[in-house]
């Protein structure tokens, strides 16, 4: 299993099991590397529309499945905060993959003293991969598994 890394300004697969891209490359290039079983670990980008609270802390962690989708296919234009939406009210960040499965994390600590090394830039844009002595240190903090929405399509994705 691998475990990838990205930064994001909430975690809330209950209301949107997703993992959101603003370019259709950048969730072309997860899919390509990775596998049925890969996670994804959710980190709190440092500054705001980011709570204060999650600024900087590991927030979850997902399975997701290595299935392009659109964001709204999943997600009612409702559970997006205002700042996810563009001019014309669609979603900024409209490429995706489904989440199958998702687990927060319980207490939330700071990336800083989970990982050996701090999540690069590219880790706001795109799906990092974790060294191996990281995404075991990550699989192995306290979680809590979560309840994700029923839509037909996630409920193939799981039966799979």
């Amino acid at each position: 299993m691998q475990v990838f890394a990205k930064r994001v300004f909430r975690f809330d697969p209950e209301a949107r099991p997703i993992v959101a891209f603003g370019i259709e490359e950048y969730r072309a290039a997860l899919i390509e590397v990775s596998q049925p079983g890969d996670v994804i670990v959710f980190v709190g980008t440092t500054g705001e529309p980011t709570l204060e609270a999650d600024r900087g802390r590991l927030l979850g962690i997902a399975e997701f499945a290595p299935i392009p989708i659109d964001a709204s296919s999943i997600v009612d234009l409702e559970a997006f905060d205002g700042f996810e939406l563009g001019d014309d009210g669609t979603p900024k960040w409209p490429k995706a993959l489904p989440i199958l499965r998702a687990w927060a994390y319980e207490p939330k600590l700071k990336l800083i003293d989970v990982l050996k090394e701090q999540l690069t830039f590219e880790a706001t844009l795109r799906a990092v991969r974790l060294e191996d002595d990281d995404a075991n240190t990550v699989l192995a903090m306290p979680k809590v598994e979560m309840h994700l929405s029923q839509t037909p399509l996630l409920e193939r994705l799981r039966a799979m």
